[in-house]
């Protein structure tokens, strides 16, 4: 199918959202690089980025940076329910503040319920699981199309902790990349890795590959999809103002 060119930008540590949001934003606006994507990351959504970035905080950057409208495909049943499948915004915004109120983990809940609360931005929350029919339309399109998946999964990697291999304790790594072409087999992936690309991975280092639907579909498991919409240049011109006028 057709191949759609995107910017790979190399990312720091657990900035990989940061780098996948900045290489489809660059693809709407060539002023748009990695280096403030981070900086308005900093100043208008969180400034705690060493962890990486929730789904409802890469929903509000992609806003801040110039898409009036993004839908986030979500098979996450830790903290979603299928029967909501068919709510209204409110209604699922509702839903999420009660997650919040009983749930153990609630930075993730949270963080898209304050993203869908934003009424500034046509935002939304589809629960499902075909992702490769959002894929496919996007790519045909010319739309790339953010994705995160187990990175420890595919790469068959050890579990981690505290960025120590530890098989017993640790946990996987969830990776952001951005998909640009697909075929029969697969999809193309843009990947902001690079440091760890090396010895049995170093195949993966120029950080473009091949990724099976199989093996995609299995390593999504219970990651997001992110389909930007009416991309608006003066929105990201304003975030800029906004964050130049904290910093003076």
């Amino acid at each position: 199918m057709g191949k759609i060119k995107v910017q790979r930008f190399l990312q720091d540590p657990a900035c990989c959202a940061i780098a996948g949001i900045a290489t489809v934003a660059n693809y709407y606006n060539e002023n748009i690089d990695y280096k403030i994507t981070k900086l308005i990351t900093k100043k208008k959504v969180t400034k705690n980025i060493k962890e990486g970035l929730e789904s409802g905080e890469m929903g509000s950057l992609l806003n801040c940076l110039g898409f009036k409208t993004v839908i986030m495909i979500s098979s996450d049943v830790d903290y979603l329910d299928y029967t909501w499948s068919g709510f209204s915004k409110k209604k699922m915004i509702d839903k999420l503040q009660e997650v919040c109120a009983v749930s153990r983990e609630r930075l993730r809940p949270r963080s898209i319920m304050k993203w869908l609360s934003e009424k500034s931005f046509n935002n939304r929350l589809i629960i499902d699981y075909n992702f490769g029919d959002y894929i496919r339309t996007d790519i045909d399109n010319g739309i790339p199309v953010i994705v995160t998946f187990n990175w420890t999964i595919f790469f068959r990697q050890c579990r981690e902790i505290k960025r120590r291999f530890d098989d017993i304790q640790g946990e996987y790594e969830d990776h952001c990349v951005v998909i640009y072409s697909y075929n029969d087999k697969g999809v193309k992936i843009c990947d902001s890795h690079n440091e760890c690309y090396r010895y049995k991975l170093k195949n993966y280092k120029s950080g473009f590959y091949f990724m099976s639907w199989e093996n995609l579909m299995t390593c999504v498991g219970f990651g997001d999809i992110f389909l930007v919409r009416d991309y608006d240049e003066t929105i990201f011109e304003k975030t800029k103002k906004e964050i130049n006028g904290r910093s003076t």
